[in-house]
């Protein structure tokens, strides 16, 4: 396991330099708004989680998973390992985050509101769960073929949102997001355990 997970970091070593310009912009964007600290700390967070995806693109390129099957290693193990790095680098991003909005509070002498931490804790559960629906995707269709499917995974949540305002506007006042906040840990966990079970039934069959 210890192996498969640096595996993936090592492989995804090209991407670091680019999280760092994307952290560092969104870092200038959130001192010249500090209203947008959530937004821009979410939005790191959701970057890290996505990760995860570009991973099975490096895997595909290298022909990884044949060779892997050669190997003493099991089906089981593999799939497992994509679960855990997708909470490893998204825990990172929360820490980046954490960090990010502790630093933009010490320039810009403001204090930060405990609702910033909260929503970059939704924001790790929301990850976790896009990614869980997206894992099974990538093994039974590949990442090029699954990339449409991704998009639209991206899309239908901004489309309701937008669809919610336009024709429920007094919805958010009728939702306790209080219960909300409070089941999302929850949901998250049934989310990603249904998850692995179908994406190991997907990996046990397929033919790589």
């Amino acid at each position: 396991m210890k192996g498969l997970l640096l595996k993936d970091i090592y492989g995804l070593k090209k991407f670091w330099k680019t999280a760092v310009v994307f952290v560092g912009i969104f870092f200038l964007i959130g001192m010249m708004n500090g209203s947008e600290a959530s937004f821009v700390s979410g939005m790191i967070v959701i970057y890290a989680a996505m990760l995860t995806i570009t991973s099975f693109a490096i895997e595909e390129a290298a022909m990884w998973n044949q060779y892997a099957l050669s190997m003493p290693l099991n089906r089981f193990t593999m799939v497992l390992e994509k679960y855990i790095l997708s909470i490893i680098l998204s825990l990172c991003g929360v820490l980046l985050s954490a960090v990010m909005v502790l630093m933009m509070s010490l320039v810009t002498q403001q204090k930060v509101s405990s609702e910033v931490f909260l929503s970059i804790g939704m924001v790790f559960f929301v990850g976790m769960i896009l990614v869980s629906f997206f894992i099974p995707l990538l093994y039974r269709f590949g990442s090029e073929k699954a990339r449409l499917m991704l998009f639209l995974f991206f899309a239908i949540p901004f489309i309701l949102i937008f669809l919610i305002e336009q024709f429920f506007p007094s919805l958010p006042d009728v939702i306790n997001f209080e219960t909300v906040i409070k089941l999302t840990p929850f949901l998250t966990i049934v989310v990603m355990s249904l998850s692995f079970v179908i994406s190991n039934r997907i990996v046990k069959k397929k033919e790589f």
